[in-house]
């Protein structure tokens, strides 16, 4: 029954279960209400075992495909929908063999012992282990053994399991027994993966008792097993559990009876690698090893256990930055486990947005979230630069700015960007400083912010000031492609000496496709002339390139240009990383 409880349990997580009858003398499982009604002439373990003996290659089981192999001697058992939080999720039996009244006399006629005596009997088992293996049939596998040290149970731990899951009580016989049970496992030479031990049936009451058996058991086991370690699993008793074969589970889902199932289908699952700390630790592991398609099947993996988690997992992997292409798969996932989630909705718009693939979806994603949660700050701020840049709507994104800031008065994401908004398209400059300088208090190591700042100290013919914020921002090792483009780009505008020649390194950004859509350079460029920069026309055409969408090749009939690519052509620097400039530190 607690098998089958913590199988039902795991199917309705969406994973897929095979449940295996073992306990041939007595075989309950294969009793269960549902599989009976399905189909009582079911053939299973000893069917098998049987068929290979007798038939040879001519056997079912024998067949090429390990699918259709294992298929011929299980059934599926019917999950409640009650039970199921994922559709995808099956619950399979093999039950010990045809519950018809032949069954005892084909079992003797099996002798197992004799099987094994002849060596026939492991080989046999651990072809039946890998075949299942092979069926890429099940995620989960569990076994229920006879009680005590049987040649059944000899071959569930040593040749089919490989981690094992003891239930006992607590009266003397009980923890002897399974105190002898471990010492001849021991001293055969198995060893499983991972041992737990189940004390079940747990009676309501007698505290005092219940505690001092316990403790006693606790003493015993340990003294047979070293590696034991602490008991902490047990079933309480509850009277339906003699009445009737129907697991608990499929009728509630509630009280300690549930609860103590479930705490040993956690144990299970991270036995087998599948809890939550351990799928998020790979997760990240993968994301940081970019390898996408893993990252992608440990989170759906997660979403079985903990949907939230998987949620935090999926935030990380789109927070990583990079391509519309790259990040769009995890966005699809998240809106598949919350298709009303807001923030997601918001970042697959922000997605969108900075791809300048199609901002009519971008728009539609934005308003979406907006009418899911009309006051979140971000996505007001995000969508605010959204109208500034694509719809050119100016009159509705101050109005977005306001009340994000009035939401949300310390984000300096949004801070940041309301400041770049009145530097570019309200020209008020003295306003636009004092909310970056608010910026630089809430956050002095903000490179994106250092930056823009430094662009509209330049505007304002305030170039010492400038220099230094430039200087900065480089400092702060930025990695956007973007960011490194328009401070480059700064650099070369107002002839900066920021430790590198800037030119050559925004050719290389350049020319391996990195630009700054729709950021506003105009000023920096009409600043730039009349402070007298050598190459005027070049550098406008240079900043229609960088923000404009100004074909790269413009840029040819140039002579700098050109002078400048093949300088980085002889150096072998072709499309190499851009790293950024030795750091300044920033003058007082």
């Amino acid at each position: 029954m607690a098998l089958v409880n913590v199988g039902t349990i795991l199917a309705g997580r969406g994973f897929r279960v095979l449940m295996m009858d073992l306990d041939l003398e007595a075989p309950g499982l294969s009793y269960l209400k549902e599989a009976e009604q399905k189909t009582p002439a079911q053939p299973g373990f000893i069917d098998l075992i049987q068929d290979v003996l007798n038939l040879g290659t001519n056997a079912p089981f024998s067949v090429p495909d390990a699918e259709t192999a294992i298929s011929a001697y299980v059934q599926p058992v019917t999950v409640p929908e009650e039970v199921r939080n994922f559709d995808d999720g099956a619950l399979y039996i093999m039950p010990a063999g045809t519950l018809d009244e032949d069954y005892e006399k084909r079992l003797l006629e099996l002798d197992l012992p004799r099987l094994y005596r002849e060596g026939r009997g492991q080989p046999l088992m651990q072809l039946l282990k890998q075949r299942i293996i092979d069926s890429r049939m099940f995620d989960y596998v569990l076994i229920d053994s006879r009680t005590g040290f049987s040649e059944e149970s000899g071959i569930c731990i040593r040749d089919l399991g490989d981690r094992l899951m003891l239930v006992m009580g607590l009266n003397r016989q009980n923890v002897q027994g399974t105190a002898r049970f471990l010492r001849r496992m021991k001293a055969s030479g198995i060893n499983p993966e991972s041992l737990d031990v189940i004390l079940s049936p747990i009676p309501v009451g007698e505290d005092e008792l219940y505690a001092e058996r316990r403790k006693a058991a606790g003493k015993e086991l340990c003294a047979a097993w070293e590696d034991l370690g602490s008991i902490d699993l047990e079933i309480p008793y509850h009277p339906r559990l003699a009445l009737t074969e129907e697991p608990y589970v499929f009728r509630r889902r509630q009280e300690g009876l549930y609860e103590a199932y479930c705490r040993i289908e956690e144990r299970v699952r991270v036995r087998c690698g599948d809890g939550e700390g351990q799928l998020a630790g790979e997760v990240y592991t993968a994301l940081q090893d970019k390898n996408d398609r893993k990252a992608r099947e440990l989170i759906l993996r997660l979403a079985r256990i903990n949907r939230e988690q998987a949620i935090v997992c999926l935030r990380m992997a789109v927070s990583r930055g990079g391509s519309l292409d790259t990040s769009r798969p995890y966005f699809e996932l998240w809106l598949s486990f919350a298709p009303r989630d807001a923030m997601a909705l918001g970042e697959y718009a922000v997605a969108f947005y900075r791809a300048h693939t199609d901002p009519t979806r971008a728009e539609k994603l934005f308003e979406e979230s907006l009418s899911l949660d009309p006051e979140d700050a971000r996505i007001l701020g995000n969508y605010a630069s959204f109208l500034i840049y694509v719809r050119k709507d100016y009159d509705q994104a101050e109005e977005l700015f306001q009340k994000s800031l009035e939401i949300e008065p310390t984000n300096t994401t949004t801070l940041g960007n309301y400041a770049s908004f009145l530097v570019d398209a309200c020209k008020e400059y003295e306003k636009a400083e004092s909310f970056y300088r608010k910026v630089m208090t809430l956050e002095p190591e903000n490179a994106v912010d250092s930056g823009n700042y430094a662009k509209l100290l330049f505007v304002v013919e305030r170039r010492d000031e400038a220099i230094n914020m430039l200087r900065k921002a480089f400092s702060l090792q930025p990695t956007g492609d973007d960011l490194l483009a328009e401070l480059w780009f700064y650099a070369y505008a107002h002839q900066v000496d920021v430790g590198q020649s800037p030119l050559p390194r925004l050719a290389e950004l350049l020319r391996a496709g990195k630009r700054s859509p729709d950021w506003p350079l105009e000023a920096n460029v009409e600043r730039a002339i009349a402070d007298g920069h050598p190459e005027p026309e070049f550098l406008a055409a240079l900043a229609e390139v960088i923000s404009g969408g100004a074909p790269i090749e413009s840029l040819d009939s140039f002579d700098v240009w050109s002078e400048i690519w093949v300088h980085c052509q002889t150096q072998d620097q072709g499309y190499s990383k851009v790293d950024p400039p030795a750091s300044h530190a920033p003058h007082e």
